[in-house]
């Protein structure tokens, strides 16, 4: 393949790889950047920008944390909804919380400017209610449990589909020994996302937990 027509398939394959990303499809993205690292050096900055957020974007879903950050640190801009979509997730799960907190807010307070750029990623909702549970859940880790709460209400008046919003509240009403609560939480969660694994999994344990409770009564 001449290098003209790999430039070309590359810038295809950028497309592509954003709209798969618009749509929050589950692809592997790093096995269609690496076969174009060659043609970087033929390309502008803002090819080459895009290609390291996308790289980001694909080592974050494999968990490799160090990589991610690593590509971060390549952009051009370090004030965007991707760099801070992507820090907030980095730092939730190194635990740094109030780091993780940080960046949420910044992308929020991004995310209410910014509709739409060339360059960037188009956040739908799932990606904004991603970033408020994780700001809810360390929210949580750090005992700020009333501003948690107001997250994750927030998270699901953005997305009300998604089942980890209420599997977090759930958690907090448990971890606050709010049973009555945790119970209506699941009982809605279960209606707004019925074919949600994770929640049926809780559902069986709480008719196992009320089972056991009565057989003590």
């Amino acid at each position: 393949m001449n290098r003209n027509n790999k430039l070309s398939r590359f810038e295809k394959s950028l497309n592509q790889i954003y709209n798969l990303l618009v749509e929050n499809k589950d692809i592997q993205i790093l096995p269609i950047l690496h076969q174009y690292r060659d043609v970087l050096v033929n390309c502008d900055e803002k090819k080459k920008d895009i290609y390291n957020r996308f790289m980001a974007f694909g080592y974050l879903r494999e968990r490799n944390l160090i990589e991610a950050e690593n590509y971060i640190g390549k952009l051009c801009e370090s004030e965007t909804l991707d760099v801070f979509y992507i820090m907030t997730t980095i730092n939730f799960h190194l635990r740094e919380f109030e780091k993780a907190i940080k960046y949420g807010n910044n992308f929020l307070e991004e995310y209410n400017k910014v509709t739409r750029k060339e360059e960037q990623v188009t956040y739908t909702n799932w990606y904004k209610n991603n970033i408020l549970n994780f700001i809810g859940q360390s929210l949580m880790m750090l005992r700020r449990f009333d501003e948690a709460d107001d997250l994750f209400n927030y998270a699901i008046q953005v997305d009300p589909k998604q089942p980890q919003t209420y599997i977090n509240m759930i958690r907090l009403a448990e971890y606050l020994k709010d049973e009555a609560t945790a119970t209506e939480i699941l009982e809605t969660a279960l209606q707004k996302c019925p074919d949600s694994n994770e929640l049926k999994i809780l559902a069986g344990f709480n008719r196992k937990h009320q089972d056991n409770s009565y057989s003590h009564t």
